[in-house]
């Protein structure tokens, strides 16, 4: 990468020049990321919702004091893997998805920026 010229501010310098006919847009952030946000809030409302009538019914139907069986257990670990992976994907939604002529420059060259791609290339490499 060439070196930025001195007296540039790289907050206003896109990371990538953007494509013919397009400007960079360093404010307005994409749609999509509001419908992913969305889509992971009601999936996994319907999934807590799906998962509590199933255990009432459940609970109604036999013994209480039934042991759970497998599929109990796989029920519970799935939706906990579900709930991270939903709070995973509405976390990336303030990073990722933006092209790169609407990423300001500065926000990669940024210590805290550098400091998680560090970590992240440590963690990659300990794998």
């Amino acid at each position: 990468m060439a070196a930025i010229p001195p007296g540039v501010d790289p907050w206003t310098i896109p990371c990538e020049p953007p494509p013919q006919g397009l400007t960079s847009n360093f404010y307005n952030k994409s749609s999509l990321l509001d419908l992913t946000v969305a889509v992971v809030v009601l999936v996994l409302s319907s999934m807590a919702i799906t998962m509590t009538l199933r255990f009432w019914v459940m609970h109604t139907s036999r013994d209480a004091w039934e042991p759970w069986k497998m599929d109990d257990c796989a029920v519970i670990g799935t939706f906990v893997l579900a709930i991270a992976q939903g709070v995973m994907q509405c976390f990336q939604t303030k990073n990722l998805g933006f092209d790169a002529w609407d990423l300001p420059l500065g926000r990669l060259l940024s210590s805290q920026t550098q400091q998680v791609r560090a970590d992240c290339h440590r963690a990659g490499r300990s794998l």
